[in-house]
């Protein structure tokens, strides 16, 4: 997985969490996390979807109830119209 850049997300944001799809790629899913506390989020060199564009970021810094993959970070998904919220 290759970093392209790196933004700070403040506590609140929302985003889209990632289901594992076709080929065992991850996709955005309908469920909506948030970042918990203020942190890093790295822009992945992965396709967007759907207007979508991925992010890897710790995985103990998102709070939802739905389901998540387990280990030390999770593939968040963010609109495209929004990237401009966070700080570069």
């Amino acid at each position: 997985m290759i970093i392209l850049k790196q933004y700070s997300a403040p506590e609140g944001f929302e985003v889209n969490l990632s289901i594992l799809g076709h080929y065992n790629f991850y996709y955005p899913s309908k469920y909506i996390g948030f970042i918990n506390k203020d942190t890093i989020l790295e822009k992945i060199s992965w396709i967007g979807f759907l207007g979508q564009v991925p992010f890897k970021v710790s995985a103990n810094c998102i709070d939802s109830d739905a389901p998540q993959g387990r280990g030390d970070y999770s593939v968040v998904w963010i609109k495209s119209d929004r990237i401009h919220l966070l700080e570069e």
